[in-house]
């Protein structure tokens, strides 16, 4: 049961991540694919077993961020390497949902005395998403580089951001707000900023 809340969740951030990324910056993931990839974490054995947490994953997370800017524009004209690269892109969604969630933020793992209101706040969050109407856009700094240390710094002043706030409603919008700018800038990368190649694959 709480398996299927979790994943629910992440189903429900990934779509409101998809129709971002598509009318901020004319580029269409393949949908099935990209929700795939945001609940594969919850799922397959190899990444659920990966640790969700920051402190031991988001090296993993930046590594697969730069692969991803490194992607040939080639690859989405052929839709079996576009649908791998959307189920990629979301997989790394999932991990960054993950880290701008409360409990995995402040590291209540389930194997401790923290796990019950661990699951408590996951049912809630579930709750929250199922009825949130609107999801405001931050406004986050660019990323001037592809590459490690600056995605690490991004990221982690996001989360400093992030930190001020504590609700429910808090990690809805900095969740969906960091994937839909981390893709926004891997698309960026690949097509080298130039937006009118990224219309051209719809």
């Amino acid at each position: 049961m709480l398996k299927e809340l979790i994943i629910n969740t992440h189903k429900i951030l990934s779509t409101i991540i998809y129709d971002k990324v598509q009318e901020n910056s004319n580029f269409k993931l393949e949908y099935n694919y990209f929700i795939w990839g945001n609940i594969q974490p919850d799922i397959v054995p190899g990444l659920v077993l990966k640790s969700h947490y920051k402190d031991e994953s988001l090296d993993f997370v930046i590594d697969e961020i730069v692969a991803l800017g490194k992607t040939s524009p080639s690859v989405f004209y052929n839709k079996q390497t576009r649908n791998k690269f959307s189920k990629d892109i979301g997989i790394v969604c999932h991990f960054l949902c993950d880290f701008f969630c409360f409990p995995h933020y402040n590291r209540w793992h389930y194997n401790s005395s923290m796990m019950l209101p661990h699951i408590k706040y996951e049912k809630n969050l579930n709750h929250s998403a199922e009825n949130i109407l609107t999801i405001p856009t931050l406004s986050l700094q660019p990323v001037s580089y592809l590459e490690n240390d600056t995605l690490k710094s991004f990221i982690e002043a996001v989360l400093w951001e992030y930190s001020l706030n504590e609700d429910y409603r808090n990690d809805l919008i900095y969740a969906s707000n960091i994937c839909t700018k981390t893709i926004e800038t891997i698309i960026d990368f690949i097509f080298d900023f130039d937006t009118n190649k990224a219309q051209t694959l719809q």
